[in-house]
């Protein structure tokens, strides 16, 4: 038997219509649920984590993928294009010209 008591709920994340539950790994916009690959989970729940900071590309990856590489700025921008569509909301990751994104 599991040991409950040593679990800690992680706080759900609630912003216009867009709900993030980082246990479940469940991401609902307007009630319906959304399906992400991992990495594109973990993106959008970093920006989420931090409304309105601006995070560089680098940071983003270095944050998700948790390696160094020197494609980071087209992996992000693909996830983060690849987010904007499942979503259907592009307004919700703003893109910081010659910087990175925020939320």
């Amino acid at each position: 038997m599991i040991d409950t008591t040593k679990i800690e709920r992680i706080p759900i994340i609630e912003r216009d219509n867009l709900m993030i539950d980082p246990q479940m790994h469940i991401v609902k916009v307007e009630g319906k649920e959304i399906i992400l690959y991992p990495k594109e989970f973990e993106v959008l729940y970093l920006l989420a984590q931090y409304p309105g900071w601006v995070l560089s590309s680098e940071q983003i990856f270095k944050a998700v993928w948790n390696e160094e590489s020197d494609e980071f700025n087209t992996v992000v921008c693909y996830t983060i294009c690849q987010l904007r569509k499942k979503l259907k909301r592009p307004e919700l990751i703003q893109t910081v010209r010659k910087y990175g994104y925020k939320f």
